[in-house]
C-alpha cells in the first residue's frame, strides 16, 4: 500500500508543480530479488518499474522545477535534465524488454483467462509508455531551445510528447469497447 501511495504522490506532485509529500530520504522500501525470467512474476517487475519511475519523477521536480532548481545556472539544470532523460530512457528500454520477453501481443477481445492476463500486461505497458514519455517531455521542457528556434521547445521535447500521444491513442483504441475500463484509464 505504501508503494502505491508513493507512486501516486510523486506523479501527482510533479504534474501539479509541487513538492512531493513523501521525501525520498524518509522512505525505506524493501529491495526485491527478481528472477531473470520475467514470466515468473511480471506484475512485480512492472511494479518495480513504477516505483523507479516515481523516484525519477521526484528528482525531476527537485532538480528542474523546484524553487532551488530554478535558481541554478542554466548549465547546471541542463546537466540534470540530460541525466534524468537518460534515466527515463533506460526505464523505457527496461519496460520494452519486459514487454518483448512476455510476448504480450494478444487479442484483447479473447475471453481466455491467460489472454486477459496478457492483455492486462500489454495495457499496463502501453499506459506506462504514456507516463514515461510524458515525464521525458517534462524533462526536455526544462531545456531551453536555441535563441533563434521557431518554437520554444527543443526537438526532443516535441518528439517525446508525440510518443506519449501515440501511446495514449493506442490505449484509447484498445479500451474503446470497454467504457468502464476507458474511464479508469482516463482517470488514472
Amino acid at each position: 500500500m505504501m508503494t502505491f501511495a508513493y507512486v501516486l504522490d510523486k506523479g501527482l506532485a510533479l504534474k501539479l508543480g509541487r513538492a512531493s509529500a513523501f521525501q525520498d530520504y524518509d522512505i525505506l522500501m524493501p529491495s526485491y530479488t527478481i528472477s531473470g525470467d520475467v514470466t515468473v512474476d511480471p506484475w512485480r517487475r512492472i511494479s518495480m518499474l513504477w516505483f523507479r519511475h516515481a523516484q525519477i519523477q521526484g528528482k525531476v521536480y527537485e532538480k528542474l522545477y523546484s524553487a532551488r532548481a530554478r535558481a541554478l545556472l542554466p548549465e547546471q539544470r541542463l546537466q540534470f535534465a540530460i541525466g534524468l532523460a537518460d534515466e527515463v530512457k533506460v526505464m523505457i528500454q527496461d519496460s520494452e524488454r519486459v514487454q518483448h520477453q512476455l510476448g504480450t501481443d494478444v487479442d484483447v477481445h479473447d475471453s481466455n483467462f491467460i489472454a486477459w492476463e496478457m492483455a492486462g500486461l500489454r495495457f499496463a505497458y502501453l499506459s506506462d509508455m504514456v507516463t514515461y514519455h510524458g515525464t521525458l517531455t517534462l524533462i526536455y521542457r526544462a531545456i531551453p531551445a536555441a535563441e533563434n528556434a521557431p518554437v520554444p521547445f527543443i526537438p526532443e521535447c516535441i518528439a517525446a510528447g508525440r510518443m506519449a500521444f501515440h501511446y495514449h491513442s493506442e490505449c484509447m483504441r484498445i479500451t474503446k469497447p470497454y467504457l468502464a475500463l476507458q474511464a479508469c484509464y482516463i482517470h488514472w
